[in-house]
C-alpha cells in the first residue's frame, strides 16, 4: 500500500477553523449592520413624528391667529419648540401654504399644509432656527389708506377791484391721510401755496386784474371777462409714503355785486377708503355767501324814539337760584336752677356789618329759632320789642322757666350778610334786679349766599354809564332773602343804582330764614339804554363796508344828526363809529313826534342819491309810544306841530291819517332801481304804542307777504327785532331743500346738521325710499356768510366700493333773489364713493 505525501500548506482542521472564524466575523458584521439599519429606521420615525409635532404647533398658532385676526392690525405670538430633536438641529419655515421643518443636514424634511385657510387668506413667509433665543409668529393685515384731498372755500365768491382786495379762506382741514400730510394749492395763475396737516386754513386776497383773469380764468356765460371771473384752484395732498390725491374748487371774483345767484355746494366722504366695519362721514356743505343778492349794499337810517317814556325801565335779564342757609345751632341744657326764673338769650355780633348794612337797621339781619324742652317753638324775627340796643342783634325772653321746660333747648340762628362775621349766643338770668350772664357760646359764622353776575356791556352809552340798573326780587321770596347790588342794599328786595358803570356787577342774595331755599327775580335798565344797545349792535353787525348809515332821533321834535364832514353828504356815512358815538349821546325827554321823524328819515336818504344809487334804502323806525304830536301843515321841519296827550284824537286817528299817507309816499319813492323800505318796531308793553299804525307804516319783507313790523316787550326782544331786520336784507336764498340717498347696502348710524350763522333750518329727516334711506332737511332762509353742513355717519361691513348717490334724486333746490316760485334752481349732488377694503391678504411671518 502506497502512502501519498500530504503537500497542503495547512491542515484541514486549520482550514475549518479559519473558515469558521471568517463566517463568525461575517455574521458579527452582518448583525451589526442590521442593528444599525434597525436603529436608524427607528430614529427616522421619531424625528418625523417630532417634526410633525412642531409643524402642528406652528400651524395651530397660525389658525388661532386667523380666528381672532384684526381687520386692520397685527398679532404677535410666541412659538415654543425644542432646540434639538435628538441631536438634530433644524429650521422651521413658512412656504407654499405649508409649515416646513428641515434638519440642519437636509436629511430630514417635513411639510404640513395649512389647507384652504392658508391658500385663501394668508401670505406665508420667513424661517426660524431651532437654536434661536425666541421664535415668533407675526400676523399682519394692513388695509391701505390713501390720502383724500378736500378743498373748501369760505366764502366761495368775493368782490374785488383794482384798489380793494377781495379775501377768502382756503380750508383743507377735511382732507385726510394715514399720518401727517403735506398739501399744496395751485392757483389759477400758477402761484403755489404750501402747508401741512398742522396748518390747514390760509387766507388769500386778490385784486381785480382783467388781463390775468382773461388769460387764466373763464366767464361762465362765455366770452371775454368784463366784471366777473371764475377761477380754478387745485389742491394736492401727499402723505409720507408719497401717495397723493387732488381736489378742485372754483372761486367767483367780481367787480360788481349784481351777479346771478349761485350756491356753493361741496359733497365729500371722509375718509374715502377704510376697512369693513369702520364708520365714515358723508358731508354736504353749503356756503350761503356763494349766493349773490342784487344790490348788496344798504343805505340805512335808524330812527330812535327819545321821548319822555324812554326813561322808563325795561326788562333786561332775570336771576334765580337755590341757597341752603348756613344755620348755627347751639343745644344748651337748662337745668333746674333756672326753674321759675326769667331768662334772656341774645344773638349778637360785635362786627360793624359794614358796608352791607350801612344806613339800615342791622338787627334785621338776625333770625333765631328757639326749641324748648317741652316742645314749644318760637321764631325770633327782629322787631322793636326784641332788638338789642348796644350791639347788633336780637334776643329771646321767657318770663318764667317752668318745670316741664327743664332740659335741652335748641337755638338755630341765621344771619343774612354776604361775609363772615363773629356771632355770640349768651344766656342771662334775672338775679336781684339785674341780668346776670350765665353761659356764652361763640363762633366765626360763615354765611351761605348766592352771587349772580351781571354784565352791562361797554361801548353803548356816554362815558360807559348806564342811567340806572333796577333789581327786583319777586314778592314771594322777599320775606326769605335779602339782596345787595354790589354793596347797595335792596330794601324789601327792590333797589335802583343810578349812573352805574358798564362792566361786571355782583348781585348778592343771602337767606334770612333757616328754611329759605329758592329765589327768583329780574333786572331792568332804562328803555333808551336798551335801545342804544340794540341799535348799535344793528349798526355794527349789519352795516358793512360800502353801506351808508344815518341817524334820526325824535321826541317833541326830530333831529337829523350830522355824521359826515363832506360838503356833498352830511347825514349819511360809511363810518359806523361816527353814528355809534351819536347814538351814545342821546337823551330822553319830550313828546312823540312820529310824523316829523319819518319825514326826516326820508330826507336823509334823498340828500344826495348820487351816493345811494344802487343801494337798498332802508328806514328802521323804533318807538315806545303812541303819536302825541299833530302836524299843522306848512314846513314840516319847523315848529308846525301841536303836542299833547289828546291831540291825535281817539285811537290816534288824526295823526294816523297824516302819518300813513307820508309812509306810503316814502315806500313808493325809488332811489336808483330800489324802493325805500320801512321796518317798524313797537317797544314796550302792548298798548303803549299803536301797533296798527306801525304795522301800516311798514313795508313788506323782501319776497314775503309779511310786514316788516316787530313788537318788542323788552330789551331781548328789541335786540332780536333789530337783528332780524338785519338778516332779512342779507338773505342769500329761501326754501333751500337738501336731499341725498344712502343705499340699502350701507348702514346709517346717524345724521346731524351744523349751522354757523343765522340760517333757519329744520331737523334732519330720515325716510325709507326705493333702494335706500333719504336724508333731507330744509332751510327756510339762508343768509350771506352762513355755513350749513350735513354730516351723515355710515358704515359697510363687507369689502367693496359703495356709491353714495341716487342720480337726479340727490339734489339741492332753492329760491334765489328776488325769490318766489319763478326763481327756483336745482343743483344735482356729485356722485361720491367710499371704498371698503378687505381683499388684501394677511401676512404671516415666522422669525
Amino acid at each position: 500500500m502506497c502512502m501519498r505525501r500530504d503537500e497542503r500548506g495547512v491542515s484541514m482542521l486549520l482550514e475549518y477553523l479559519i473558515l469558521i472564524s471568517v463566517l463568525s466575523v461575517f455574521v458579527f458584521l452582518l448583525s451589526l449592520n442590521v442593528k444599525e439599519i434597525l436603529e436608524e429606521s427607528q430614529i427616522d420615525i421619531v424625528v418625523e413624528n417630532q417634526f410633525s409635532d412642531v409643524a402642528a404647533e406652528v400651524s395651530s398658532q397660525i389658525v388661532d391667529s386667523l380666528a381672532v385676526h384684526p381687520k386692520n392690525g397685527y398679532i404677535k405670538a410666541k412659538v415654543f419648540m425644542p432646540e434639538r430633536i435628538g441631536d438634530i438641529e433644524y429650521t422651521v419655515s413658512l412656504e407654499n401654504e405649508s409649515v416646513v421643518i428641515t434638519s440642519e443636514s437636509g436629511r430630514f424634511k417635513k411639510a404640513l399644509s395649512l389647507g384652504a385657510a392658508g391658500i385663501l387668506k394668508l401670505d406665508l413667509t420667513g424661517q426660524t432656527y431651532s437654536l434661536a433665543e425666541k421664535h415668533e409668529l407675526n400676523y399682519e393685515k394692513i388695509t391701505p389708506t390713501y390720502p383724500s384731498a378736500v378743498l373748501k372755500l369760505k366764502p366761495a365768491s368775493v368782490l374785488a377791484n383794482e384798489t380793494t382786495a377781495g379775501c377768502f379762506e382756503v380750508d383743507v382741514s377735511k382732507s385726510s391721510a394715514r399720518g401727517v400730510y403735506n398739501w399744496i394749492i395751485e392757483l389759477w395763475n400758477g402761484s403755489i401755496i404750501r402747508g401741512d396737516s398742522g396748518n390747514t386754513v390760509r387766507e388769500i386776497c386778490v385784486y381785480w386784474d382783467g388781463l390775468e383773469f382773461n388769460y387764466y380764468c373763464y366767464n361762465e356765460s362765455g366770452g371775454l371777462i368784463v366784471d366777473t371771473a371764475w377761477c380754478n384752484l387745485t389742491l394736492t395732498v401727499t402723505d409720507t409714503r408719497g401717495l397723493s390725491d387732488t381736489d378742485n374748487a372754483t372761486i367767483l371774483i367780481s367787480k360788481i355785486p349784481e351777479v346771478e345767484p349761485s350756491l356753493y355746494i361741496k359733497k365729500f366722504v371722509n375718509p374715502p377708503q377704510t376697512e369693513p366695519g369702520k364708520p365714515v362721514e358723508l358731508h354736504i356743505y353749503l356756503n350761503g355767501r356763494g349766493f349773490r343778492t342784487e344790490g348788496t349794499n344798504l343805505s340805512v337810517v335808524t330812527v330812535i324814539d327819545t321821548s319822555g317814556s324812554m326813561r322808563d325801565p325795561t326788562y333786561y335779564s332775570n336771576f334765580a337760584g337755590n341757597v341752603t342757609p348756613q344755620v348755627w345751632e347751639v343745644v344748651h341744657y337748662i337745668n333746674s336752677s333756672w326753674k321759675n326764673s326769667e331768662i334772656i338769650v341774645t344773638l349778637s355780633s360785635p362786627d360793624s356789618m359794614s358796608p352791607w348794612w350801612d344806613g339800615y337797621d342791622k338787627d334785621d339781619a338776625f333770625v333765631m329759632d328757639v326749641y324748648q324742652a317741652d316742645g314749644d317753638y318760637y321764631r325770633v324775627i327782629p322787631s322793636d320789642s326784641n332788638e338789642l340796643e348796644s350791639v347788633n342783634g336780637i334776643f329771646f325772653y321767657d318770663s318764667d322757666v317752668k318745670q316741664q321746660e327743664i332740659g335741652n333747648w335748641s337755638f338755630k340762628s341765621v344771619v343774612a350778610i354776604p361775609k363772615p362775621i363773629p356771632l355770640e349766643l349768651k344766656f342771662y338770668k334775672w338775679i336781684r334786679y339785674s341780668w346776670v350772664l350765665q353761659e356764652k357760646f361763640s363762633t366765626n359764622y360763615i354765611p351761605s349766599y348766592y352771587v349772580h353776575q351781571i354784565e352791562l356791556p361797554s361801548g353803548y352809552t356816554a362815558n360807559d354809564q348806564f342811567k340806572y340798573l333796577d333789581v327786583e326780587l319777586y314778592s314771594p321770596y322777599r320775606n326769605d332773602f335779602f339782596v345787595w347790588l354790589d354793596n347797595n342794599f335792596c330794601k324789601n328786595g327792590v333797589c335802583r343804582v343810578s349812573d352805574i358803570a358798564a362792566g361786571m356787577h355782583n348781585l348778592y342774595i343771602a337767606p334770612r330764614l333757616p328754611d329759605a331755599r329758592q329765589f327768583e327775580g329780574a333786572l331792568y335798565i332804562q328803555k333808551l339804554d336798551s335801545a342804544k344797545i340794540a341799535s348799535i349792535d344793528f349798526i355794527e353787525e349789519t352795516v358793512g363796508e360800502g353801506d351808508y348809515i344815518g341817524l334820526v332821533s325824535f321826541a317833541t321834535t326830530a333831529t337829523k344828526h350830522a355824521v359826515n364832514s363832506s360838503p356833498f353828504l352830511t347825514y349819511l356815512t360809511t363810518d359806523r363809529s361816527v353814528v355809534v358815538e351819536k347814538v351814545k349821546e342821546l337823551n330822553e325827554g319830550g313828546w312823540t313826534n312820529i310824523y316829523q321823524a319819518l319825514a326826516y328819515a326820508r330826507d336823509v336818504l334823498l340828500e344826495n342819491t348820487t351816493y345811494t344809487n344802487g343801494t337798498l334804502p332802508l328806514i328802521v323806525f323804533m318807538t315806545d309810544g303812541r303819536p302825541t304830536c299833530k302836524y299843522l301843515g306848512g314846513d314840516y321841519s319847523s315848529s308846525s306841530y301841536s303836542c299833547s296827550e289828546t291831540v291825535c284824537g281817539d285811537n290816534d286817528q288824526i295823526c294816523y291819517n297824516q302819518i300813513i299817507p307820508l309812509a306810503d309816499e316814502i315806500k313808493n319813492t325809488v332811489i336808483g332801481e330800489n324802493n325805500i323800505t320801512i321796518c317798524t318796531v313797537g317797544f314796550g308793553k302792548s298798548g303803549d304804542y299803536n301797533a296798527d299804525l306801525l304795522r301800516d307804516m311798514a313795508s313788506y319783507k323782501p319776497g314775503s307777504n309779511e310786514k316788516c313790523f316787530y313788537e318788542a316787550r323788552n330789551y331781548q326782544e328789541l335786540s332780536r327785532a333789530f337783528m332780524d331786520i338785519s338778516r332779512i336784507f342779507r338773505i342769500a336764498a329761501k326754501n333751500v331743500t337738501v336731499r341725498d340717498v344712502i343705499p340699502d347696502n350701507i348702514r346709517l348710524l346717524g345724521a346731524e346738521l351744523t349751522i354757523s350763522g343765522n340760517a333757519n333750518c329744520t331737523d334732519v329727516s330720515l325716510n325709507e325710499v326705493e333702494n335706500g334711506t333719504m336724508v333731507s332737511f330744509n332751510c327756510g332762509e339762508i343768509y350771506i356768510d352762513d355755513e350749513i353742513e350735513l354730516i351723515v355717519r355710515i358704515v359697510a361691513d363687507e369689502p367693496g366700493t359703495y356709491f353714495l348717490d341716487i342720480p337726479v334724486v340727490s339734489n339741492v333746490t332753492y329760491e334765489y333773489y328776488p325769490f318766489g316760485g319763478n326763481y327756483i334752481d336745482t343743483v344735482y349732488l356729485d356722485v361720491v364713493a367710499v371704498r371698503y377694503g378687505g381683499s388684501e391678504r394677511a401676512t404671516v411671518r415666522i422669525e
